[in-house]
């Protein structure tokens, strides 16, 4: 009780007892008092104060100690523990003495982890494995069917409606169908594909690693399995490349059906079985099962193409071995040992043993029988009869003469520079066998006959006088005479039938002499007169 005080009714100025403490009653009130239960003393102040509501005992006015029955003792903020008359939206921990408040929007919760209730508008959510909180939205949360709180969408979901059907992701992250029944956001889309159908990802069919506007269509493939085109509009994977080309560096293109090995479309490196490796005129390497047109290399690696000219060859490109319809299978004028397909038959001739043109000599333009049986000539030469009665082409016939009534020309006798009509007819003799001609008889001798004397310019024997069996020079230069003419014993160079006047007959030298004695004209004997 007060000692001294300012009024009847409060603030006491001084107490009866040593031990009262001054206690502020109420509002502007100061008492004294003994027991100072309820009440705390303020560092700043002379005077007690009393604790907060429901508090039996406090330390401060932010710090309770002891709770009204019925009251509980609890955490109101970071830095007041004071007592409240309900719990609700308080927890008491196991390790404390004092009630936490719960976290915010809980209206009710047994742990700072695990709100059961929550305010108007909010919602109570698995904010993690071991937390259940409320919230004040449930963007990013879905609530399961069998399940009285939500839960939070899968990792990047913005919105779901269940664990396995997310409807919004994060930025940067992509929609994607994670099973047949599961679609979930993603941070990366390699291994899916967005296709115009579909407004999220779905993936990609092993083995593709990425791939694109199908399950099926391949961008890039898992290790051991190689990027190759199946069909016109997909790229797939595939672990086996031995009949495939590799394209532009990217892709993998299977080679022609016929090729069993290739490193282009147009260019095979081995052949499916009963196909063959041929070489086309574009430098190409492709598999035929139909080779007509084609030899085998000499190495026997590839078939190249024959000829235009050909229609099967071998060997070489120009060696045939058949020809079109258009065309014959002859002897090659380049080269004996090969056969080419002609239009023109001029210059061949038809070998029945095998069945091919063989060419005529080269100086005849056809030939019959054999090659070298001419039948007619190129311009520049001439058909001539050979002493085995077969022909052939000469470009020089000065010892030839044209058969009368024929195209073809026979040898001059041996004898006869030239000749007509028949070989042994000359016009000219051989000089080198010392033939010389009979004027106007078409002969060559190689004596002049008697007769005749040897004009060695001429190269003819020309007729000596009637008279003259041998003559030399001329007509009248007498060797010898023929029978029934005599010479005049002093000059033999002429031939007398009768003696001359004045000469008479030696008829044991067979020559006339002068034998008249003048003035006889004519004797019978030298010796008469």
């Amino acid at each position: 009780m007060c000692n001294s005080c300012i009024d009847l009714i409060n603030n006491c100025l001084t107490c009866k007892k040593l031990t009262s403490k001054f206690v502020e009653i109420s509002t502007g009130v100061i008492n004294c008092l003994e027991e100072t239960n309820g009440y705390y003393l303020p560092t700043d102040s002379t005077y007690y104060k009393r604790c907060p509501i429901y508090c039996l005992n406090c330390t401060s006015d932010t710090n309770c100690t002891l709770c009204e029955t019925n009251t509980f003792l609890a955490e109101i903020s970071s830095s007041k523990i004071n007592c409240i008359s309900s719990n609700n939206g308080y927890y008491l921990p196991t390790d404390s003495t004092y009630y936490k408040r719960c976290p915010i929007y809980c209206l009710n919760c047994t742990s700072d982890t695990n709100c059961t209730l929550c305010e108007k508008n909010t919602f109570l959510a698995e904010i993690s494995s071991s937390k259940i909180n409320c919230i004040f939205s449930d963007k990013g949360y879905y609530l399961p069917t069998d399940s009285i709180y939500y839960k939070r969408c899968p990792i990047y979901c913005l919105n779901c409606t269940s664990d396995k059907n997310c409807t919004l992701c994060e930025t940067n992250t992509f929609l994607a169908e994670i099973s047949s029944s599961k679609i979930n956001c993603i941070s990366s889309n390699n291994g899916y594909y967005l296709n115009k159908e579909s407004t999220y990802y779905k993936r990609c069919l092993s083995p593709c690693a990425t791939c694109q506007e199908s399950s099926i269509n391949c961008k890039s493939c898992e290790p051991n399995y190689y990027l190759a085109q199946i069909d016109i509009s997909n790229l797939n994977c595939i672990s086996d490349i031995t009949d495939y080309y590799l394209f532009n560096t990217s892709y993998y293109v299977k080679c022609p059906s016929s090729c069993k090995t290739c490193i282009s479309a147009s260019y095979c490196t081995s052949c499916n079985f009963n196909y063959f490796l041929v070489e086309n005129n574009q430098g190409q390497r492709l598999c035929q099962d139909n080779i007509i047109g084609y030899f085998l290399s000499l190495d026997g690696s590839i078939r190249k193409p024959c000829s235009i000219n050909c229609l099967s060859c071998e060997i070489s490109e120009s060696n045939c071995t058949s020809c079109d319809k258009t065309k014959n299978l002859a002897e090659s004028s380049n080269n004996s040992l090969y056969k080419t397909c002609i239009t023109d038959l001029t210059g061949y001739l038809l070998d029945l043993k095998s069945n091919y043109y063989k060419l005529c000599s080269p100086k005849c333009k056809t030939c019959e029988n054999n090659e070298n049986n001419c039948k007619s000539c190129y311009d520049g030469f001439y058909l001539v009869l050979t002493p085995t009665n077969s022909f052939e082409c000469r470009d020089n016939i000065f010892n030839f003469f044209l058969i009368s009534g024929q195209n073809y020309y026979q040898q001059c006798a041996e004898k006869c520079a030239t000749c007509i009509d028949f070989p042994t007819k000359c016009l000219t003799c051989n000089s080198a066998k010392f033939y010389i001609s009979v004027k106007n008889t078409y002969e060559c001798v190689q004596k002049c006959p008697d007769g005749y004397w040897q004009n060695f310019i001429e190269n003819q024997c020309q007729l000596c006088h009637p008279s003259c069996k041998k003559c030399l020079d001329d007509t009248s230069n007498c060797l010898e005479c023929f029978e029934g003419y005599f010479p005049l014993k002093e000059n033999k160079n002429l031939c007398f039938k009768e003696c001359p006047f004045g000469y008479i007959l030696n008829s044991i030298d067979k020559y006339c002499e002068l034998s008249c004695i003048s003035p006889c004209n004519k004797c019978s004997d030298p010796n008469n007169v």
